[in-house]
């Protein structure tokens, strides 16, 4: 039984059960020193025929990317499917592929100057983090300070600016590409 969890949505949930924790935007990352991440944002029409590394299908999150590549009539050039973050990140760094991330996944990757990465605009693409909670039975004390405790660190690196990129975390940008 899973007493609490941590979603990424790429719609804002209307179920009872889940709170909003965050609205995060999406990344393209790349590998540090990268001409087509050194701007601060990059539109979304800038992704075609870039060498990709996405998850695979099915998952939301590669259909949602899909979807609005088709919308834009963009086409991914995907030259790997990988569902662990880590091997994205990996291939990123390496300079093989680009990924397409969240802010919780590549940040520390970011700051330490290991990866690159420009908010994608142009669309901007929204993902909601929430916080899920049993949809029976009361949760336990214990449950309910942990789940007290998550949304207030969420809002406190919300506060702080933690889930955005900007001057200290990559080196300086300017306007989209």
């Amino acid at each position: 039984v899973v007493d609490l969890a941590i979603l990424f949505r790429d719609e804002k949930s209307a179920h009872s059960d889940e709170q909003h924790l965050a609205t995060v935007d999406t990344f393209l990352v790349g590998a540090a020193n990268d001409e087509i991440t050194s701007a601060a944002t990059i539109a979304f029409s800038r992704l075609d025929r870039l060498p990709m590394v996405l998850p695979s299908r099915p998952s939301s999150w590669r259909h949602l990317l899909d979807e609005v590549s088709r919308r834009k009539g963009i086409a991914f050039h995907v030259v790997m499917e990988a569902d662990s973050v880590t091997i994205q990140k990996e291939i990123a760094a390496k300079g093989g592929a680009y990924s397409i991330l969240g802010p919780y996944a590549m940040m520390e990757d970011v700051r330490v100057g290991r990866l690159q990465a420009s908010r994608i605009v142009n669309p901007d693409i929204k993902r909601f983090v929430t916080l899920a909670m049993p949809k029976k039975g009361p949760l336990t004390l214990a449950c309910k300070v942990i789940a007290q405790l998550i949304q207030q660190t969420a809002k406190e690196l919300e506060g702080k600016g933690a889930l955005r990129l900007g001057p200290g975390t990559t080196k300086a940008r300017t306007g989209a590409r």
